[in-house]
């Protein structure tokens, strides 16, 4: 049985239980493509059974300390990671939401719909919308966290299972993290709206600094009557989730033997249900990274409250990994740049070394 489902339909009906049964009786589609949706069984008795899941307290286990998460993260070897926007506060990138934040300045530029930065619509009908106000949201600008390097660490040490990450810094990647699902796309690289040709985001870097349409090297090199443009790989408005996120949780959450949420208020449905899908929700420890406490009350076993550099850093200590885990900026710095060096002579083995394309 899947919470998605409820979560879907529920927020279309804004809440209305009865209006989002008739939603779901009433739409021909599966929203996921996931051969879950089983008409057999009533709707209401599904939704019932959903919400008792979803919604009940879990039986917490023995897990409540720090020093009980030291002793989890030393034991446990498929480790889960839902990771939200507090993770790269520290780093400079402007949160979307807030009074300060990335949608308020836009408003104060004269944009009286910041969102459509993010809606497809938009994009395809005037993509200058979006080049001239997403600058500030080149990953290029940024040098990731510890709380990225900590999550590299734990892939280094065989301990993670994935990274999910709501996210659309690129900072887990630049960190190292391959065990990763970009659930919500990357500004990390662009594909062409016309012929799909991919680049890399440096590639179109200038365009975005100087707030220019970046338009695609291969439709101009094909010398096509209609150039493509490129668009950054961020799921917006308007698109689905990647397949790869729907694949990835459904497979990997029931292995999980121990789940962290950092940085993330799990407001954002289906990322938000990722807990729950868990094999065993009474057995299985959740540990929670965050200013503040979120999701349903009593889910968490442990609560490390307060910014989640703090508690990554006296984690890495506790673990013995000083000096393995890069804190300090400098070496923060150093370290993303040879990683960096390493995913560049990546991509071009995959891509043949032609740089002319790229």
């Amino acid at each position: 049985m899947d919470v998605r489902y409820a979560r879907y339909y529920l927020e279309k009906a804004k809440g209305d239980l009865e209006e989002a049964v008739k939603l779901y009786n009433e739409d021909p589609n599966d929203p996921f493509e996931s051969e879950q949706k089983e008409k057999e069984i009533s709707a209401l008795q599904r939704f019932l059974q959903l919400f008792q899941i979803q919604n009940k307290a879990r039986t917490k286990g023995k897990y409540r300390t720090f020093d009980d998460v030291v002793s989890l993260l030393k034991e446990r070897n498929k480790i889960v990671i839902v990771a939200g926007a507090g993770i790269s506060v520290s780093c400079g990138i402007p949160d979307f939401r807030s009074k300060d934040g990335f949608y308020s300045k836009l408003k104060k530029k004269g944009l009286g719909r910041p969102e459509d930065i993010f809606t497809l619509s938009t994009f395809l009908q005037d993509p200058s919308i979006y080049y001239s106000n997403s600058a500030d949201l080149c990953p290029t600008n940024y040098i990731p966290s510890p709380t990225h390097f900590f999550f590299a660490k734990l892939e280094a040490e065989g301990k993670l299972l994935r990274v999910f990450t709501q996210n659309i810094d690129d900072l887990e990647a630049k960190a190292g993290v391959s065990r990763l699902v970009q659930c919500h796309g990357s500004m990390g690289s662009a594909a062409c709206m016309q012929c799909h040709h991919e680049v890399p985001i440096e590639t179109i870097e200038e365009e975005l600094r100087a707030g220019e349409i970046a338009y695609c090297r291969v439709c101009d090199k094909n010398k096509r009557e209609k150039r493509g443009v490129y668009k950054p790989d961020v799921v917006f408005f308007g698109e689905n989730l990647p397949k790869r996120f729907f694949d990835l949780s459904s497979l990997e959450m029931p292995l999980a033997d121990m789940v962290i949420v950092v940085g993330t208020a799990l407001a954002v449905h289906p990322v938000a249900d990722l807990p729950s899908m868990v094999s065993n929700v009474d057995e299985t420890p959740q540990v929670l990274i965050n200013r503040e406490v979120v999701g349903t009350a009593g889910w968490f076993d442990a609560h490390l409250l307060g910014n989640s550099d703090d508690a990554i850093i006296e984690l890495v200590k506790a673990m013995g990994w000083e000096g393995e885990v890069p804190i300090s900026l400098e070496d923060r710095r150093w370290a993303t740049e040879e990683i960096g060096k390493l995913r560049n002579e990546e991509r071009n083995r995959l891509s043949g070394g032609d740089k002319e394309e790229q």
